[in-house]
């Protein structure tokens, strides 16, 4: 395992428990985890000059200020709520992490979830100029 677990530096596994070459005490020691974290903030960072010029200053220095950007208001309060209603009533596969006391759930927006969730779908359509 140890040339997959090489490889998959050059990668976003970030797993310690995993990955025996990250999680190594004896290599986080020599600088492995802080050389990878300071690289991956590196090249976020050249992601987000690069992309700077397709988001509004205000929506900029949001992401700067909060590591997310808040639209209100993006959809008509109708169609919000129906979106909410059937993304809390859908019942279907989904991936769950926990890390610590945080909880992400991910959902894969295939053909048949976008079926089960057609508020969703609008939306996305109307994003991609398919409406």
């Amino acid at each position: 395992m140890v040339p997959l677990w090489t490889a998959q530096l050059l990668t976003g596994t970030k797993s310690f428990e995993r990955n025996r070459v990250i999680g190594s005490r004896w290599l986080n020691e020599q600088g492995l985890h802080a050389a990878r974290v300071g690289l991956a903030h590196r090249i976020a960072a050249m992601r987000r000059r690069h992309l700077a010029g397709l988001v509004t200053d205000k929506d900029r220095a949001g992401f700067e200020r909060d590591g997310f950007v808040i639209r209100p208001d993006f959809l008509p309060a109708g169609e919000f709520a129906e979106l909410l209603r059937q993304v809390k009533a859908y019942r279907g596969p989904l991936r769950e992490i926990g890390e610590g006391d945080t909880i992400l759930r991910k959902i894969a927006l295939d053909p048949k979830t976008l079926a089960a969730l057609p508020a969703l779908r609008r939306v996305l359509q109307a994003r991609n100029g398919a409406a």
